[in-house]
């Protein structure tokens, strides 16, 4: 969108406080101040969010490298669960990622549950068990900071054993024609979704 999306207003708000919201129901894990993370915004944006910001250590090297580094970062503090989210997911809520969660706590063999919507996963929109994917990567060139720099979601999840969560509350914001989906006008009670990709 040629834009930051996480500060773009909807509805009075920034988008990116969405995701924000929907973690909070988590708690705030050993480490960090309010137990939401963001990952490579600036100091502004942090504040916007009402988040711990992260810097992001290996210079903007795309979603895989954010997801594998806050994972780290949890598996190092002793966190199990980890759960992901983008910034431009209009639609969240803290039920949206329950229901995740609550897939991952059934789904014992999987290291991870991915959003999936309109028939395709959503990374970075996940649950992770930090533990289970730190030990997959190790020994990889995923376990090489350098080396996820252009890697995509497929390299690891060939790692991994998985699921998805279909949820359509997980789809994201990629046009302005979506945006303008996705406002609600003062007088409708519901929210027109985006078109799905």
């Amino acid at each position: 969108m040629g834009r930051d999306k996480a500060t773009i207003l909807l509805d009075g708000r920034p988008l990116g406080i969405r995701s924000v919201d929907a973690l909070r129901w988590l708690g705030a894990p050993t480490g960090t101040a309010t137990g939401v993370l963001a990952l490579g915004a600036t100091e502004e944006q942090a504040r916007a969010l009402v988040a711990e910001r992260v810097p992001d250590t290996e210079g903007h090297a795309g979603p895989l490298a954010a997801v594998l580094g806050i994972v780290d970062r949890a598996a190092a503090a002793g966190v199990d669960q980890v759960v992901t989210l983008a910034c431009d997911l209009p639609d969240v809520d803290e039920e949206a990622v329950r229901d995740l969660v609550a897939v991952l706590d059934h789904a014992r063999s999987a290291a991870a549950v991915l959003a999936e919507v309109g028939g395709r996963i959503a990374p970075p929109n996940a649950v992770w068990r930090a533990d289970r994917v730190v030990e997959a990567v190790a020994g990889t060139p995923l376990a090489s900071t350098r080396a996820r720099r252009g890697s995509r979601f497929a390299d690891l999840l060939d790692l991994l054993s998985w699921t998805t969560h279909r949820d359509v509350r997980f789809g994201d914001i990629d046009t302005p024609d979506q945006l303008a989906c996705a406002v609600r006008p003062a007088d409708v009670s519901r929210r027109r979704r985006p078109p799905v990709r």
